[in-house]
């Protein structure tokens, strides 16, 4: 594994079949590598760039998931507010893939 990646393509084996849950499982670990790559990081411009890779794959990982709620963020990936505001909405929508989950959300479960 890179030490630059968010998600390593071992990741991707064994997801669940289910596109919200696959979504949530990928968006958990990129999360984490970017926590640990940014407490590594001494360097604003790496924290930068770090940060615009991961708006860059979670977004498009929801497109091709079909997950909806995420802001457009444009070309200015780099910028902290839109991060923040970023990271504002893709919790809200990861708690609304969560309870939408078969695995969360079972209705007529004992």
């Amino acid at each position: 594994m890179s030490d630059y990646d968010l998600i390593p393509e071992e990741a991707y084996e064994g997801l669940p079949q289910e596109a919200n849950d696959k979504f949530a499982v990928l968006v958990r670990i990129a999360q984490n590598n970017l926590a640990r790559l940014l407490d590594n990081s001494n360097s604003s411009d790496f924290s930068s760039e770090i940060r615009s890779q991961f708006i860059s794959i979670v977004s498009g990982m929801a497109e091709t998931l079909g997950v909806e709620g995420l802001p457009k963020i444009g070309n200015n990936l780099a910028d902290y507010d839109q991060y923040q505001m970023f990271q504002v909405y893709l919790a809200g929508v990861v708690a609304k893939v969560r309870l939408q989950s078969h695995l969360v959300a079972r209705p007529f479960s004992v």
